[in-house]
C-alpha cells in the first residue's frame, strides 16, 4: 500500500460535477456520446500510428486498417473459412509484444486455426481476414473498440489499447461442416 494511507487516516480530495441529468435516458445520451467520441479517437489513433509509420491501408467497414505486405493467392479468409495465422501481437503506444505464435518463445510456433464469421476472436480480426488468401503476410491494426475495449485482458493488455498484429496466414480452407459451431476463444496473454 501507499505510505499515506495509514489506518483510521483521513483522505481529503475536491471533486467536480461536471454534469447533471434529470432523468436515466439523458444520462444513456451523455454515455453514448462518450463511448463515440472513444471510438473516434481510437480510430485517429490508428490512422495516425499508420501514417508515423508510412502503412499503406486500407480500412474495414468497422474501422480496422489493414496492411498487405504479400495478398497471397487463392481463397481468401471470408466467412465461414477456416483460416490458419501466424500471429505477433503488440500494444500500438509502446510496441510491447504481448502474445505471439511465430516463433516459440510465446505460442509454440504452431497456426491459430480460426473460423471466421464464428466470431472466436476480436472483430478486427474477423473483419480484416478476408482481404488476406493463403500465404499472404500483413498487419491489421485493430483500434480499441474493435479489441478488447474499455476491458483489460491479461496482464499486458490495458483498457482501451490499440492492437497491432502482424499476420502470415499458413492456410485458408473451407470449414467442415462439424465447425459452424462457434470457434474456441482467441489465446490469452501468457
Amino acid at each position: 500500500t501507499a505510505p499515506f494511507l495509514v489506518k483510521n487516516g483521513t483522505i481529503q480530495c475536491t471533486m467536480k460535477v461536471l454534469a447533471a441529468f434529470k432523468n436515466d435516458s439523458l444520462v444513456q445520451l451523455d454515455y453514448d456520446k462518450e463511448v463515440e467520441a472513444e471510438k473516434l479517437r481510437e480510430q485517429k489513433s490508428a490512422e495516425d500510428y499508420a501514417a508515423k509509420n508510412n502503412l499503406k491501408t486500407q480500412k474495414t467497414k468497422s474501422g480496422a486498417l489493414v496492411v498487405i505486405d504479400n495478398p497471397g493467392e487463392g481463397m481468401k479468409g471470408d466467412s465461414g473459412k477456416v483460416v490458419s495465422v501466424r500471429y505477433k501481437g503488440y500494444l500500438q503506444k509502446d510496441g510491447k509484444v504481448f502474445d505471439s505464435n511465430m516463433d516459440s518463445t510465446k505460442g509454440g510456433g504452431q497456426p491459430y486455426d480460426v473460423t471466421v464469421g464464428a466470431h472466436g476472436v476480436i472483430p478486427g480480426w474477423e473483419e480484416a481476414f478476408p482481404y488476406f488468401a493463403k500465404g499472404a503476410k500483413g498487419k491489421i491494426i485493430v483500434p480499441a473498440f474493435l479489441a478488447y475495449g474499455p476491458r483489460q485482458s491479461g496482464p499486458d493488455i490495458p483498457p482501451n489499447s490499440n492492437l497491432v498484429f502482424d499476420i502470415e496466414i499458413v492456410d485458408v480452407k473451407d470449414a467442415p461442416a462439424a465447425a459452424q459451431k462457434p470457434a474456441p476463444p482467441m489465446p490469452q496473454v501468457r
